[in-house]
């Protein structure tokens, strides 16, 4: 058998190596696109870190002031004379919330005494009513 030699057509091979080197270089491109996306997300991350340290410093900074002004305002603020002035107005206050609850238990007593005597009053007509009817 004689093997017949296959010739291409010129016009088709010539799209077949346009269309291969397309396909490669879209490839490549893709490839440099996905290199760039993921060193922009490394740049942000390490961004993100820089920036998470910073305000971690920031924390611990204001944390050290608090504690200096705690400090201070306990020196301060909380003298033994203010301790007593606190410590007279709470005594004070109670006291009066005492008294409001002394006066309003008193009403409240006053008003079951002559609701006892109403009651007292009904219950003896009606005894002196059923005495008069047998």
């Amino acid at each position: 058998m004689a093997e017949q030699a296959t010739v291409m057509n010129p016009a088709l091979m010539q799209f077949l190596i346009v269309g291969a080197l397309v396909l490669a270089s879209g490839n490549i491109i893709g490839i440099i696109a996905f290199w760039m996306k993921m060193g922009g997300r490394l740049q942000t991350g390490e961004n993100a870190m820089s920036q998470a340290t910073l305000a971690q410093a920031q924390v611990k900074l204001l944390e050290e002031k608090f504690n200096d002004y705690r400090e201070q305002a306990a020196k301060e603020f909380l003298t033994d004379r203010r301790l007593i002035e606190a410590e007279n107005r709470m005594t004070k206050s109670v006291d009066g919330m005492r008294n409001d609850v002394r006066e309003q238990m008193g009403s409240v007593r006053d008003e079951v005494k002559g609701l006892n005597a109403r009651l007292d009053k009904f219950m003896q007509s009606e005894l002196e009513r059923a005495r008069s009817k047998t």
